[in-house]
């Protein structure tokens, strides 16, 4: 804490009622510092920018991968989605900050957050299946929102469009796996 400069912040203490909320609260510091002028200073990305559709721009499926992508806009606090929900939608980060937050009967478990240029809502993209947690605006988010439905419909027509669309999503997805095994080991090592 004395490195990230959160000794003594604020001169006040402050009571958490779980481990996950007092994280939480530093990560929003040390965010707050590093991002001092705020999500609404970002100019929002546009599709083309996204490491997700790198490469897209070459063979001219950006355009038709920009035809499946809905901009949305969601104020602090919105709730995006909840556990349980059933949808098929991938939502990229355009500006602002999407907290991850696994329900867990009364209480919760933050399981990351997420800023311009991510993505989250993968699994359920995936696997047409509920959502596994909670998404909420921490910031006021513009996403692109993207339909599993819409990726197939135009799949068809394009198929070089799914392939690049899966083939990115499975290479995002397998380094997040990295680097959570790697968080993983240092835990249970340290």
């Amino acid at each position: 804490f004395d490195q990230a400069g959160r000794l003594g912040y604020g001169g006040s203490q402050r009571k958490f009622e779980t481990l996950d909320d007092a994280l939480q609260w530093a990560e929003d510091r040390v965010i707050a510092d590093v991002r001092p002028a705020g999500p609404a200073a970002e100019a929002p990305l546009a599709l083309a920018e996204f490491d997700l559709c790198r490469e897209f721009e070459a063979d001219h499926t950006l355009t038709a991968l920009a035809d499946c992508a809905v901009p949305r806009t969601c104020a602090v606090g919105e709730t995006i989605f909840k556990a349980g929900d059933i949808g098929d939608e991938l939502y990229l980060i355009r500006r602002g900050i999407v907290r991850i937050v696994l329900p867990l009967g009364g209480t919760h478990h933050n399981l990351a957050s997420f800023g311009r240029g991510n993505f989250f809502g993968e699994i359920a993209f995936l696997d047409r299946g509920a959502r596994t947690a909670n998404a909420i605006a921490t910031t006021v988010v513009d996403l692109f929102v993207i339909s599993r439905a819409r990726i197939d419909e135009m799949s068809r027509a394009q198929p070089v469009i799914g392939v690049k669309v899966f083939a990115r999503l499975a290479r995002s997805l397998a380094l997040r796996l990295r680097r959570t095994d790697a968080e993983l080991r240092t835990f249970y090592d340290g």
